[in-house]
């Protein structure tokens, strides 16, 4: 049997019409130095005989199934544990691999044969998966400098500086497995405070510590499908704890001796992601539909992670605080002074 060179991890949970896709995607670029491991969070949709089905005429994928739910961020670490690969790839299992994109992954790991892991560039679809729309995707996207090309990081630091939004991702993460061991040791039983989604990041944050070595590519090896949060099915509340408490424990675990980044970090957590998610809602919620106890509750979050931060007050606070119907009524004002100006 060909040495493993590399594992393909997909955790997954009740995403049974989505993972054929998936798995068509990587066996498509056929190469017998990857293997691809299902690791299944005890799903109730017929996931486990469509796996088994497909795995009766593909050797290399191996199906692991949990009696019970154990929660995505046990998941995650499961998946990476049955693995045998040098390198392990973490995978959403409603996103795909795009084409060349395992013989990219591959050259890589040729390429820096001293890399503890690799951050591949990414491409968004619709939900369908048959259109890719092209999004910048967070990529060094601190004071708007995206990378643009390869780049090997020699500190990790540095790495973690650039890139950071983008670990949120798992699906754009190549880890080497001795690495990744080495770190899960080094967290031990603390690793169940970091598992709020964002399980994977405290796990590459310890690699970066300990490590000097990470890489960026620049070619969009994994396509990712929009509209289809599986953690948004758990309630805003949830997804927005994710955001806002997720990177607050990392930055506060491992980076705490590096104040600016931690400052910009969150800053850019907070513009990007906290700011989008909480303005969407607000904004396109029907007058009305607005659950104000929920409401409340998520204010009460931001608020006590925020408070210190002005851009919070000005920019996503009074979503929060102003009533959706004034918004509305303010909105069509001033849309009617702006034809009539331009009249």
């Amino acid at each position: 049997m060909s040495m493993i060179r590399l594992s393909i991890c997909i955790p997954t949970y009740n995403r049974r019409p989505f993972l054929p896709n998936l798995l068509n995607s990587i066996f498509s670029q056929d190469d017998n130095m990857v293997e691809v491991v299902v690791s299944d969070n005890a799903s109730t949709d017929g996931t486990c005989g469509m796996i088994k089905q497909i795995a009766a005429s593909n050797p290399r994928l191996h199906y692991f199934r949990s009696s019970e739910n154990l929660g995505a961020d046990t998941n995650f670490l499961k998946a990476i544990d049955y693995a045998q690969g040098e390198f392990c790839w973490l995978m959403g299992s409603d996103d795909q691999i795009q084409p060349g994109g395992i013989e990219r992954v591959l050259r890589a790991i040729k390429e820096y044969p001293n890399a503890s892991g690799f951050t591949l560039n990414v491409v968004g679809h619709t939900f369908d998966m048959n259109n890719p729309y092209y999004p910048e995707i967070a990529m060094g996207q601190l004071d708007g400098d995206f990378l643009k090309s390869d780049q090997v990081f020699e500190n990790g630091r540095s790495a973690f500086y650039r890139i950071a939004d983008h670990f949120g991702y798992i699906g754009a993460q190549v880890i080497r497995k001795s690495c990744w061991d080495d770190s899960i040791k080094e967290i031990g039983q603390k690793i169940d405070y970091f598992k709020t989604g964002f399980v994977h990041v405290a796990v590459i944050s310890q690699i970066l510590r300990s490590t000097c070595r990470w890489c960026y590519i620049h070619q969009r090896c994994v396509g990712f499908r929009t509209g289809n949060d599986s953690f948004l099915a758990q309630g805003r509340l949830y997804r927005l704890t994710i955001f806002v408490v997720s990177f607050s424990r990392i930055l506060n675990e491992f980076w705490n001796d590096d104040p600016k980044l931690c400052s910009d970090i969150t800053n850019l957590n907070l513009k990007v992601h906290v700011r989008t998610f909480v303005g969407h809602w607000y904004l396109d919620t029907p007058l009305g539909k607005l659950e104000p106890f929920l409401m409340f509750k998520c204010f009460l979050l931001c608020s006590s992670h925020y408070w210190k931060m002005p851009y919070y007050w000005t920019h996503i606070a009074p979503f929060f605080i102003i009533p959706r119907w004034l918004t509305f009524f303010a909105r069509c004002i001033i849309r009617s002074v702006k034809r009539l100006l331009a009249s």
